[in-house]
């Protein structure tokens, strides 16, 4: 009986033990744990110190004195050149005689010495050309005779006749305004190819061609 009961204290004191050293040994691996995390945050935290570049300060640049202001004061008056009391006169220039002394170079103005009024001669216009233009002129012309049927119906009037004249005076062309009639319209028109006439003339004096009129007045004898 008493054996048992030592046993049992025995087995007691031993899981005692036990339980005792088991705990020793987690706390011991904890305070290890925390240690070893710590050292680990210690290291993440930590960073390197940042490297300033320490420029030097640049030196002062020297005052520039001012410089003093002269009492002096400038003149804001106008300088008026003098007034010539003699008048311009005409004549030569100075720079009319060459450098050298030995005559004149360029000739100015008209060497009298007189006082200059201003006064210059006017361009005249030029000369009008004479126009001496002139129409055809009638030298000579034969009346045709009557025929018996004009003389019958006792034609009477003034007829006109286009005539073309050449630079010569002589007829070419002949054309009645309005027929006649009676025989008459072929003796006029061989009178007029038989006209003398002084040819026309343009404005230079030129003898030219053209047309121009004989008018025919008829009257029975």
């Amino acid at each position: 009986m008493f054996g048992r009961i030592a046993g049992y204290i025995l087995s007691f004191i031993f899981h005692l033990g036990m339980f005792y050293s088991l705990i020793y040994f987690h706390l011991a691996d904890k305070e290890k744990l925390k240690t070893l995390k710590e050292a680990v945050k210690i290291k993440i935290i930590a960073k390197k110190p940042k490297v300033v570049d320490i420029k030097p300060k640049p030196k002062p640049k020297p005052k520039v004195k001012p410089k003093p202001k002269s009492n002096v004061k400038k003149s804001t008056a106008k300088t008026t050149k003098p007034k010539l009391l003699s008048k311009p006169v005409q004549g030569f220039k100075k720079s009319a005689f060459s450098s050298e002394g030995t005559g004149i170079a360029v000739p100015v103005g008209n060497s009298l010495m007189e006082e200059d009024k201003g006064l210059r001669l006017k361009k005249e216009p030029p000369p009008v050309a004479e126009d001496l233009s002139q129409r055809a002129k009638l030298m000579e012309f034969i009346e045709p005779e009557y025929t018996d049927d004009a003389l019958d119906v006792e034609l009477e009037g003034d007829f006109v006749l286009d005539v073309f004249i050449d630079k010569n005076g002589k007829v070419l062309d002949v054309e009645i305004d309005k027929p006649v009639g009676y025989g008459m319209d072929d003796l006029l028109i061989a009178a007029a190819m038989k006209a003398i006439f002084s040819p026309r003339l343009n404005k230079k004096g030129i003898s030219i061609p053209g047309w121009d009129q004989i008018i025919v007045r008829l009257e029975i004898p």
